[in-house]
């Protein structure tokens, strides 16, 4: 999300050209055009030429590599069930891969929340805190509320917006 956001406030409308290349952005884009404040003609003018690249761009690939679809795929068809189980076991092995990077992704993320009730309970407590705000500029200008005392950052520069001295500090980080 972040990402896409960063995306759409660097290039804007324009950014619509290339959203149904990158995986999320395409579902993201259309919201947060509207969000942004983009017009509905300039939207369906860079979503329209967007989807028509979408489609144009595979199709002249094809084309010109046709031969080498046709060679690969002639290859395929004379290994018969071997080229099959070859194909399969690559589609199997990148599914493994990213079943695997997905849960290394998300186990660590499980166990290091800290929900609003007790963020709640650490403040009134006076616990040692830094309460950091990672969401993006633009989200915090389409949502401007924020929790007393959190600092906005960009996540790339989070190490200068901590001040020395704050090592025994928890630090908390939300973002949208």
């Amino acid at each position: 999300m972040k990402q896409t956001e960063t995306i759409f406030e660097r290039w804007g409308a324009p950014s619509l050209l290339v959203a149904k290349f990158v995986p999320g952005f395409a579902t993201v884009a259309p919201p947060l055009a509207g969000a942004m404040g983009v017009g509905f003609l300039r939207f369906m003018l860079f979503s329209t030429v967007g989807a028509l690249l979408w489609a144009i761009v595979p199709m002249a690939a094809g084309m010109v590599f046709s031969a080498q679809v046709e060679q690969a795929l002639a290859w395929v068809e004379r290994m018969g069930t071997q080229g099959a189980t070859l194909v399969g076991g690559i589609v199997a092995v990148y599914v493994g891969l990213k079943l695997i990077q997905r849960h290394l992704l998300i186990r660590p993320l499980r166990s290091a929340r800290v929900a609003p009730h007790e963020l709640q309970e650490m403040i009134r407590a006076a616990v040692p805190l830094v309460v950091l705000d990672a969401r993006s500029h633009t989200a915090r200008k389409l949502d401007p509320r924020h929790i007393p005392g959190a600092i906005a950052i960009n996540l790339t520069q989070a190490e200068k917006a901590l001040k020395t001295g704050l090592h025994d500090h928890d630090i908390v980080v939300y973002c949208s």
